[in-house]
Protein backbone atom coordinates (compact mmCIF):
# COMPACT_ATOMS: atom_id res chain seq x y z
CA UNK A 1 0.00 0.00 0.00
CA UNK A 2 1.47 3.62 -1.02
CA UNK A 3 0.20 7.29 -0.53
CA UNK A 4 -2.42 7.03 -3.14
CA UNK A 5 -4.00 4.32 -1.30
CA UNK A 6 -5.48 6.52 1.76
CA UNK A 7 -8.59 5.58 3.93
CA UNK A 8 -11.24 7.97 2.95
CA UNK A 9 -11.05 11.68 4.61
CA UNK A 10 -14.46 13.73 5.42
CA UNK A 11 -15.23 17.08 5.31
CA UNK A 12 -14.64 17.50 8.82
CA UNK A 13 -11.42 16.20 9.11
CA UNK A 14 -9.98 17.97 6.00
CA UNK A 15 -10.83 21.41 7.90
CA UNK A 16 -9.26 20.02 11.14
CA UNK A 17 -6.20 19.11 9.40
CA UNK A 18 -6.24 22.75 8.01
CA UNK A 19 -6.82 24.39 10.57
CA UNK A 20 -3.98 22.28 13.03
CA UNK A 21 -1.57 22.66 10.52
CA UNK A 22 -1.96 26.36 9.49
CA UNK A 23 -1.08 27.22 13.71
CA UNK A 24 1.27 24.56 14.08
CA UNK A 25 5.14 23.46 12.36
CA UNK A 26 6.21 24.96 9.03
CA UNK A 27 2.70 25.82 7.44
CA UNK A 28 1.93 28.38 10.54
CA UNK A 29 5.69 30.12 8.91
CA UNK A 30 4.66 31.18 6.31
CA UNK A 31 2.54 34.37 5.33
CA UNK A 32 -1.13 34.38 5.10
CA UNK A 33 -0.60 34.48 1.19
CA UNK A 34 1.01 31.34 1.36
CA UNK A 35 -0.26 29.68 3.66
CA UNK A 36 -4.03 30.25 1.74
CA UNK A 37 -1.97 29.33 -1.73
CA UNK A 38 -0.53 25.68 -0.39
CA UNK A 39 -3.73 24.81 1.67
CA UNK A 40 -6.16 25.30 -1.23
CA UNK A 41 -4.36 22.86 -3.46
CA UNK A 42 -3.73 20.42 -0.74
CA UNK A 43 -6.22 17.11 -0.11
CA UNK A 44 -6.16 15.18 3.07
CA UNK A 45 -5.31 11.79 3.46
CA UNK A 46 -5.43 9.05 5.89
CA UNK A 47 -3.01 6.26 6.50
CA UNK A 48 -3.85 3.11 8.82
CA UNK A 49 -1.08 1.60 11.52
CA UNK A 50 1.48 -0.12 9.71
CA UNK A 51 0.97 1.43 6.50
CA UNK A 52 3.51 2.69 4.07
CA UNK A 53 3.13 6.33 2.92
CA UNK A 54 6.19 6.30 0.41
CA UNK A 55 9.51 4.37 0.00
CA UNK A 56 12.83 4.77 -0.48
CA UNK A 57 13.87 4.73 -4.09
CA UNK A 58 10.49 6.02 -4.71
CA UNK A 59 9.82 8.72 -7.42
CA UNK A 60 8.35 12.29 -5.16
CA UNK A 61 5.07 12.64 -5.13
CA UNK A 62 4.51 15.33 -3.28
CA UNK A 63 5.11 17.13 0.13
CA UNK A 64 3.30 15.42 3.57
CA UNK A 65 2.22 17.29 6.65
CA UNK A 66 0.87 14.93 9.22
CA UNK A 67 -1.67 16.31 12.12
CA UNK A 68 -2.00 13.68 14.21
CA UNK A 69 -1.11 9.57 14.62
CA UNK A 70 2.47 8.85 14.15
CA UNK A 71 5.35 7.85 11.89
CA UNK A 72 8.45 6.71 11.63
CA UNK A 73 11.25 7.91 9.46
CA UNK A 74 13.45 4.27 8.37
CA UNK A 75 16.45 4.21 5.90
CA UNK A 76 17.51 1.25 4.38
CA UNK A 77 21.77 0.20 5.54
CA UNK A 78 24.25 -1.25 2.77
CA UNK A 79 23.03 -4.42 3.97
CA UNK A 80 19.67 -3.83 3.01
CA UNK A 81 18.48 -3.69 7.24
CA UNK A 82 16.14 -0.91 7.70
CA UNK A 83 17.18 1.71 10.67
CA UNK A 84 14.68 3.79 12.62
CA UNK A 85 16.27 7.23 12.35
CA UNK A 86 13.47 9.22 13.49
CA UNK A 87 9.81 9.29 14.97
CA UNK A 88 8.05 12.54 13.84
CA UNK A 89 5.85 14.50 15.50
CA UNK A 90 2.80 16.71 14.51
CA UNK A 91 2.69 19.26 12.46
CA UNK A 92 5.70 17.58 10.74
CA UNK A 93 6.04 18.28 6.82
CA UNK A 94 8.40 15.93 4.57
CA UNK A 95 9.38 15.18 0.82
CA UNK A 96 10.20 17.99 0.32
CA UNK A 97 14.32 17.05 -0.35
CA UNK A 98 13.81 14.68 -3.16
CA UNK A 99 10.97 16.91 -4.97
CA UNK A 100 13.20 19.99 -5.16
CA UNK A 101 16.24 18.58 -6.59
CA UNK A 102 14.72 16.03 -8.86
CA UNK A 103 15.87 13.15 -7.15
CA UNK A 104 14.05 9.70 -5.88
CA UNK A 105 13.03 9.28 -2.05
CA UNK A 106 16.14 8.71 0.14
CA UNK A 107 13.61 7.21 3.42
CA UNK A 108 11.08 5.15 4.05
CA UNK A 109 7.72 6.58 6.04
CA UNK A 110 5.93 4.33 7.99
CA UNK A 111 2.60 5.35 9.95
CA UNK A 112 2.37 3.95 13.33
CA UNK A 113 -1.04 4.22 14.50
CA UNK A 114 -3.98 5.69 12.47
CA UNK A 115 -2.59 8.99 11.20
CA UNK A 116 -4.59 11.91 9.46
CA UNK A 117 -2.49 14.69 7.08
CA UNK A 118 -2.55 16.78 4.12
CA UNK A 119 -0.81 16.08 0.76
CA UNK A 120 0.37 18.37 -2.02
CA UNK A 121 1.06 16.48 -4.77
CA UNK A 122 4.30 17.28 -7.16
CA UNK A 123 2.04 18.74 -9.99
CA UNK A 124 0.11 21.27 -7.47
CA UNK A 125 3.27 22.50 -5.84
CA UNK A 126 4.88 22.81 -9.60
CA UNK A 127 1.81 24.63 -10.64
CA UNK A 128 1.91 26.84 -7.41
CA UNK A 129 5.69 28.17 -7.91
CA UNK A 130 4.74 28.50 -11.37
CA UNK A 131 2.15 31.12 -11.20
CA UNK A 132 3.67 32.77 -8.00
CA UNK A 133 7.32 32.75 -8.25
CA UNK A 134 7.46 35.08 -5.26
CA UNK A 135 6.53 32.39 -2.72
CA UNK A 136 9.88 29.89 -3.93
CA UNK A 137 11.47 31.68 -0.74
CA UNK A 138 9.06 30.47 1.67
CA UNK A 139 8.14 27.12 0.14
CA UNK A 140 12.08 26.22 0.38
CA UNK A 141 12.23 27.09 3.83
CA UNK A 142 10.83 23.90 4.20
CA UNK A 143 14.23 22.42 3.41
CA UNK A 144 16.08 24.58 5.90
CA UNK A 145 13.83 23.58 8.68
CA UNK A 146 14.14 19.67 8.23
CA UNK A 147 18.13 19.89 7.91
CA UNK A 148 18.20 21.75 11.21
CA UNK A 149 16.08 19.39 12.93
CA UNK A 150 18.23 16.47 11.11
CA UNK A 151 21.39 18.26 12.62
CA UNK A 152 19.76 18.43 15.70
CA UNK A 153 18.84 15.04 15.94
CA UNK A 154 22.45 13.93 14.62
CA UNK A 155 24.47 16.06 17.68
CA UNK A 156 21.95 13.90 20.22
CA UNK A 157 23.44 10.87 18.98
CA UNK A 158 27.06 12.24 18.66
CA UNK A 159 26.89 13.12 22.37
CA UNK A 160 28.64 10.87 24.15
CA UNK A 161 26.87 10.90 27.71
CA UNK A 162 24.49 8.34 27.52
CA UNK A 163 22.79 10.87 29.87
CA UNK A 164 22.98 13.93 28.08
CA UNK A 165 21.73 12.20 24.91
CA UNK A 166 18.82 11.03 26.55
CA UNK A 167 17.91 14.42 28.14
CA UNK A 168 18.56 16.18 24.98
CA UNK A 169 15.97 14.04 22.99
CA UNK A 170 13.56 14.70 25.63
CA UNK A 171 14.21 17.81 25.68
CA UNK A 172 13.65 17.72 21.80
CA UNK A 173 10.21 15.83 22.02
CA UNK A 174 9.33 18.42 24.63
CA UNK A 175 9.73 20.89 22.21
CA UNK A 176 7.49 19.67 19.86
CA UNK A 177 4.64 18.00 21.35
CA UNK A 178 1.21 19.30 20.70
CA UNK A 179 -0.49 17.81 23.40
CA UNK A 180 -2.59 19.82 25.55
CA UNK A 181 -1.30 17.74 28.18
CA UNK A 182 2.54 17.66 27.05
CA UNK A 183 2.50 13.75 26.86
CA UNK A 184 5.33 12.69 24.66
CA UNK A 185 3.63 9.01 22.70
CA UNK A 186 6.94 7.12 22.89
CA UNK A 187 7.83 3.98 23.81
CA UNK A 188 10.92 3.24 25.65
CA UNK A 189 11.92 0.56 22.73
CA UNK A 190 11.60 3.20 20.16
CA UNK A 191 13.42 5.63 22.30
CA UNK A 192 16.37 2.94 22.78
CA UNK A 193 16.50 2.55 19.10
CA UNK A 194 16.75 6.22 18.48
CA UNK A 195 19.68 7.04 20.54
CA UNK A 196 21.77 3.61 20.49
CA UNK A 197 21.55 2.90 23.81
CA UNK A 198 21.11 0.00 25.45
CA UNK A 199 17.36 -0.75 27.06
CA UNK A 200 18.91 -1.41 30.59
CA UNK A 201 20.54 1.85 29.90
CA UNK A 202 17.38 3.50 28.98
CA UNK A 203 15.01 1.82 31.82
CA UNK A 204 17.99 3.16 34.68
CA UNK A 205 18.09 6.57 33.38
CA UNK A 206 14.21 7.68 32.94
CA UNK A 207 14.29 5.78 36.51
CA UNK A 208 16.62 7.80 38.20
CA UNK A 209 14.80 11.40 35.72
CA UNK A 210 11.33 10.04 37.59
CA UNK A 211 12.72 9.55 41.03
CA UNK A 212 14.15 12.96 40.55
CA UNK A 213 10.85 14.45 39.21
CA UNK A 214 12.80 15.51 35.95
CA UNK A 215 10.50 13.06 33.94
CA UNK A 216 6.51 10.97 34.73
CA UNK A 217 6.49 7.69 33.05
CA UNK A 218 3.43 6.26 31.70
CA UNK A 219 2.25 3.01 29.24
CA UNK A 220 3.59 4.28 25.87
CA UNK A 221 4.28 7.09 27.16
CA UNK A 222 6.15 10.03 29.08
CA UNK A 223 6.64 13.78 29.79
CA UNK A 224 8.78 16.16 30.90
CA UNK A 225 7.78 17.61 34.46
CA UNK A 226 11.02 19.76 35.17
CA UNK A 227 12.23 21.50 31.96
CA UNK A 228 14.57 23.63 33.56
CA UNK A 229 16.15 20.91 36.21
CA UNK A 230 16.28 17.98 33.00
CA UNK A 231 18.25 21.04 30.82
CA UNK A 232 20.84 21.29 34.30
CA UNK A 233 21.49 17.46 33.34
CA UNK A 234 22.44 18.32 30.08
CA UNK A 235 24.93 20.80 31.23
CA UNK A 236 26.74 18.32 34.00
CA UNK A 237 30.22 17.48 33.37
CA UNK A 238 29.76 13.37 33.92
CA UNK A 239 32.29 10.85 32.23
CA UNK A 240 31.45 9.75 29.17
CA UNK A 241 29.15 6.29 29.69
CA UNK A 242 28.35 2.71 27.07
Amino acid sequence: MNSTDTMPVGRTARNRASRFLSRTGWLSTLTNRCRTLVLSRCRPVCFAAGQTIYTQGDTPDGLFGFVDGGIKVLRAGEDGALVQLHLTEAGFWTGETALFHGQTRFFTLVATQPTLGLHLSQDDLTDLLHCNPDRVPEIYSLSHRNQATTLRLMAHLMTPNYERRIALRLLHYDDMSQDPDRWIKLGQEDLARLLSVSMPTLHRTLRSFKRTGLVELGYGRLRVRDRSALLATCAKDRDPAA
